[in-house]
C-alpha cells in the first residue's frame, strides 16, 4: 500500500511548539496525508513524538541526524528509532568541507559505510537525502555515483526537483536505484517566466503537476523499483503551504497513488 506523506521542511513555520505541531498534523490529515518525514522535534523525546503523531493518526518515517553525530552517539539514535517504531535513520548533505572535489566524496563514502554497517547490525536501514550539488561531475561520473558505488548499506532518498536541477531525467535516475530506494521526495520543477536575462532563467519549486516534470513516468519508475512512500517537499511555497500541499495531494491521487 502506498503512503503519501509530507516532508516537514514544507511546513516548518507551522510547527514551532507542540500545540501548533498538533494543529498542523490535523490539517495535513484532513487533506489526506498519513505520514510525516520529520526528525524528532527539539524538546521532545521519541516517545512523546510518537504519541503526538498517533493522536493525529499519523505515522513516523524515520530518525534523522548528521553522520558525525550518529557515529559519536549511535546508541541514542538506535534507541530513538526503536522507540519511534521506524527502521530508517537518515542523514542529509555531505559537509561543505568535503564537497569541493572528488576525494571528499570518497572520504564521505567511507564514513557513510561505517555508519551504515553499524545500523545494519541493529536491524536498521540507512538513508541519505540527495540534492543537486552531489551530482557534480568528475569526468564520466559524479558525486552520487561515488556514494552509491562505494557504500554497502546506503539507501538514497531522491528528490524529483533536484534530480531535474542536476540535468538528469528523474525516471531514469529512479530506475537506477532499484533496491536502494524506498522513499522519494516529490516536487515539480518550474520556470520563472519573469526573468529579463536569457542566460539566467530561474527555476522554481512547483506543486506536483504544476511544472514540467513527466509525472506519469516518474510514478511508473517508482513502482518498478518498489517505492511505496511518497513525500511532498515544497521548499518554498508561493501560496499558503496547506493549499500547496492540497494541490500536490490531489495530483498524486490522480496519478494513481
Amino acid at each position: 500500500m502506498n503512503r503519501l506523506g509530507v516532508q516537514g521542511y514544507t511546513i516548518r513555520d507551522y510547527m514551532k511548539d507542540k500545540k501548533q505541531f498538533g494543529e498542523t498534523l490535523k490539517k495535513l490529515r484532513e487533506i489526506g496525508y498519513t505520514c510525516l518525514d520529520h526528525g524528532i522535534p527539539q524538546g521532545m523525546t521519541a516517545g512523546e513524538f510518537k504519541e503526538l503523531l498517533s493522536a493525529n493518526d499519523f505515522e513516523p518515517l524515520k530518525v534523522d541526524t548528521d553522520v558525525y553525530t550518529l557515529l559519536e552517539n549511535p546508541k541514542k539514535f538506535i534507541c530513538d528509532a526503536h522507540e519511534l517504531g521506524v527502521d530508517l535513520v537518515m542523514v542529509y548533505s555531505i559537509p561543505k568541507t568535503l564537497r569541493g572535489g572528488e576525494e571528499g566524496y570518497h572520504q564521505f563514502a567511507e564514513i557513510l559505510n561505517r555508519a551504515g554497517e553499524m545500523l545494519r547490525k541493529e536491524g536498521l536501514r540507512f538513508g541519505y537525502h540527495a540534492h543537486s550539488f552531489e551530482f557534480c561531475s568528475f569526468g564520466g561520473y559524479n558525486g552520487v555515483d561515488i556514494l552509491l558505488n562505494e557504500t554497502d548499506h546506503l539507501e538514497l532518498v531522491p528528490d524529483t526537483h533536484w534530480i531535474a536541477a542536476a540535468g538528469l531525467n528523474p525516471p531514469d535516475f529512479i530506475r537506477r536505484l532499484n533496491g536502494q530506494c524506498h522513499m522519494v521526495h516529490f516536487k515539480d520543477y518550474g520556470i520563472d517566466a519573469g526573468t529579463d536575462i536569457l542566460e539566467n532563467v530561474p527555476r522554481i519549486y512547483a506543486e506536483v503537476g504544476q511544472g514540467n516534470l513527466n509525472w506519469p513516468e516518474i510514478v511508473r519508475a517508482c513502482k518498478e523499483v518498489g517505492v511505496r512512500t511518497f513525500c511532498v517537499e515544497q521548499d518554498i511555497c508561493k501560496i499558503d503551504p496547506f493549499t500547496s500541499l492540497t494541490t500536490s495531494f490531489h495530483a498524486m491521487k490522480r496519478l494513481g497513488l
